[in-house]
């Protein structure tokens, strides 16, 4: 057989199509830069975007240069289809279009699983079985010529010096990462620790997979570079095995019970019916881990004495649920197809549990639920649950079926699916109890892919156009279409990663011990600009705008004049930017909440009429959280301001020489309106949070208005009981007494 030429356009385009790949497996789950506010997420959204559209180009160019377009159309790859199209149609349909589709800064976007769909199609089509047959002329494949083997190489190479850099800062109780990035020794590239354990925990199965399965061994005689590499990977697993334990996550041990359970399964099948006590032998290792495993859910060992972090906050699985429920109750589209992928905040906001409001966390806005199955129930509906669920249940089958059939596959593809399938399994079971990760998402549809890519049998679609000129220019338009698509997608991405390192810029010059507005209010004019969907970037200048407020009034420098123009300018500013975060994500209750905070500061000024269109920004706020006890307080708060203006207006009408009595009866009708709304707004808060110490202070200043000694001192004393050494509280009830 003559030998290929390697700077063939082919072979080099295979090798470019491979090292790109083979570059975002190992690089996406270490990536990290320090230019925008989060170090993790927007840089690694941008790595994988760039990285999987220009894949896609290039294997647009491959079916071009080929003449013959091929893909994978099993039944996992239709469920995926499915799923893909549900999200897109509960993005349509979304409470917060731009939010669903890529604004919102959580791993569920819309764009975000885009992504991942797409690493899934790249990963079982580009690297598949079929793929390595075809480039050796052979159905014949070596391990090392099999692009899932590659890939699978690359993933347990960044899992491992993950677990080093975690075990070193773990012992060195010191951060080894740049200074530039952080100085917390807990910090790693996943995100959280618990992540780590999850990230880490995927690969010590998959290792231990590839133990079981042999694709990692020791032979009788075994050449030098065999006994290194399972040597190296023994060790590897230590490391793992080591990181886990100190992490100590009941996730990552349920998931490595689970994990190993199958790989005995895979170990038993593999053998004859009478087994050796060599072969007995090599069930000692996963049995113990797996007793290890067991011993860890059930008893708390106190590996926190060797290593503490703090734990992960997030929503419990019930309050999940209860939102969910909640969502769904609320219409008909959120029933079938939920409010939109990333806007369960927007949910949380309507429908939090009041249990909530009575712990330290009450002010936390929740991005995601308990775990990604749960939030989907509010964000995707019964549709995208079912969706997810169809994909999980699908794979599931054609994972588990090998272990029935009566004739082994020994080959190298189907011991190396088989542990592929195990690493879904685990992932697709912390689905179940674990929040949308990026990096855990994109290894997710990454191992399905490749899984894929290697089971597949009779399900590849694949049309010849170059005997067809019309299928031939139908296939070159497409491929020129989704090469435009690509490009432009890579382009607005860059674009919105460039407006979010200009923010970080922005936001620093502002908060910095010698602030700089104006350089800092120009460069999120700049980063608005550059991602005009970015509510959080209005709502940032908007506050910019109310400090450069303050800090025009206390120049003394300014003449009057000047400060008036320049006061009416700014005022002007501020004002078109909350009317435009409104609008942009009227759904969003912090909207409205920034915008009342802006005037309200504007009331402070006398700007006329600043208080009304404050109160009716707080109201619209209201409407959209209805249990966060803040806003019935600060509206409240607004109601006993006027009450107390409105009274000394008629203490003023009263004393007049002339007393217009029928303006004074509507004032005084106003006065038992405004009373009246604050005790309601104020109740109303404490009712949402019973510990609530600012509503009962307002409350108590409330009937000390009205000269209702005796309720007054109820709402003091009441706040003795949480604040014990309360001052002002203490002095207020002994002026009451006497």
């Amino acid at each position: 057989m003559p030998k290929k030429n390697f700077f063939s356009f082919q072979n080099l385009l295979d090798f470019k199509i491979n090292s790109l790949a083979l570059m975002l497996v190992f690089l996406l789950p270490l990536f990290a830069l320090p230019f925008t506010a989060s170090p993790l997420f927007l840089n690694k959204q941008l790595f994988l975007s760039i990285a999987v559209f220009l894949l896609l180009i290039l294997w647009a160019v491959k079916v071009i240069s080929l003449g013959k377009f091929t893909l994978d159309f099993g039944k996992i790859s239709k469920a995926m289809i499915l799923f893909l199209i549900v999200i897109g149609i509960s993005t349509i349909f979304s409470v917060s279009r731009s939010q669903s589709f890529a604004v919102a800064d959580t791993p569920d976007t819309f764009l975000n699983i885009l992504l991942c769909g797409l690493v899934y199609f790249l990963s079982a089509n580009l690297f598949s079985k079929k793929e390595a047959i075809e480039k050796r002329g052979s159905k014949e494949t070596k391990k090392s010529e099999l692009g899932a083997h590659k890939f699978v190489f690359g993933f347990l190479v960044s899992a491992f010096v993950l677990s080093i850099i975690f075990l070193f800062q773990a012992a060195l109780r010191k951060a080894i990462f740049p200074l530039f990035l952080t100085k917390n020794f807990i910090f790693n590239t996943i995100g959280s620790t618990e992540a780590l354990g999850v990230f880490i925990g995927c690969a010590f199965v998959l290792l231990m997979s590839l133990f079981g399965s042999k694709v990692i061994a020791v032979k009788d005689k075994a050449v030098r570079q065999s006994k290194i590499i399972f040597g190296l990977s023994a060790i590897t697993g230590i490391l793992f095995f080591a990181s886990i334990i100190l992490i100590n996550y009941w996730l990552v041990w349920l998931g490595i019970i689970l994990g190993i359970i199958f790989v005995l399964a895979q170990m038993s099948k593999n053998m004859g019916p009478i087994l050796t006590q060599k072969e007995i032998r090599q069930f000692i290792l996963p049995l113990l881990i797996l007793a290890v495993s067991l011993i860890f859910v059930f008893v708390r060992i106190p590996t926190d004495k060797l290593y503490s972090y703090s734990p992960e906050i997030g929503l419990t699985f019930k309050s999940t649920i209860q939102i969910g429920a909640d969502t769904m109750k609320s219409s008909v589209k959120n029933l079938i197809i939920g409010s939109g992928p990333a806007t369960f905040p927007e949910q949380f906001d309507l429908f939090k549990p009041l249990a909530i409001n009575l712990g330290a966390f009450w002010q936390t806005r929740f991005n995601q639920g308990f775990s990604i199955l749960t939030t989907l129930l509010s964000t995707v509906g019964i549709l995208g649950i079912l969706s997810v669920l169809l994909l999980i249940g699908v794979a599931l089958w054609q994972g588990i079926r090998p272990l029935f059939r009566a004739k082994n596959d020994d080959s190298m593809e189907a011991k190396l699916s088989s542990s592929i399938f195990i690493a879904c399994l685990y992932l697709f079971f912390t689905w179940f109890f674990y929040p949308a990760n990026i990096t855990l998402l994109f290894l997710a549809f990454l191992m399905l892919g490749l899984f894929v890519g290697l089971e597949r049998k009779g399900n590849i679609k694949e049309i010849l156009f170059y005997q067809s000129p019309q299928k031939a220019f139908a296939i070159m338009m497409l491929a020129v279409v989704v090469m435009a698509g690509a490009g432009i997608g890579a382009y607005k991405v860059s674009q919105r990663y460039a407006g979010a390192v200009i923010f970080a810029n922005g936001v620093n010059l502002i908060n910095s011990e010698n602030p700089d507005l104006e350089n800092g209010i120009k460069a999120i004019v700049s980063a608005s600009n550059l991602d005009q969907n970015k509510d959080d970037y209005l709502r940032n200048l908007s506050q910019a705008f109310a400090l450069q407020l303050n800090e025009l009034v206390g120049n003394q420098e300014l003449s009057q004049e000047d400060k008036q123009k320049l006061f009416q300018q700014y005022i002007s500013n501020g004002e078109s930017i909350v009317m435009e975060v409104t609008r942009l994500n009227p759904k969003n209750s912090e909207n409205w909440f920034q915008q009342g905070s802006f005037y309200q500061t504007l009331d402070g000024f006398g700007v006329q009429n600043a208080e009304q269109l404050a109160l009716a920004s707080f109201q619209k706020a209201y409407e959209f959280a209805p249990r966060d006890p803040q806003l019935p307080l600060v509206l409240g708060n607004i109601y006993l301001k006027s009450a107390k203006a409105n009274l000394a207006q008629i203490d003023e009408l009263e004393q007049a020489d002339e007393r217009d009595l029928e303006q004074i009866s509507k004032l005084k009708t106003l006065q038992e309106q405004l009373i009246a709304q604050t005790e309601e707004s104020l109740l109303k808060a404490i009712e949402l949070k019973g510990n609530y110490v600012p509503a009962l202070y307002s409350l108590g200043q409330l009937y000390e208005f009205k000269n209702d000694k005796n309720l007054a001192l109820q709402a003091y004393s009441l706040i003795l009981q949480y604040v014990s050494n309360y001052a002002d509280v203490k002095a207020r009830i002994e002026a009451l007494k006497q």
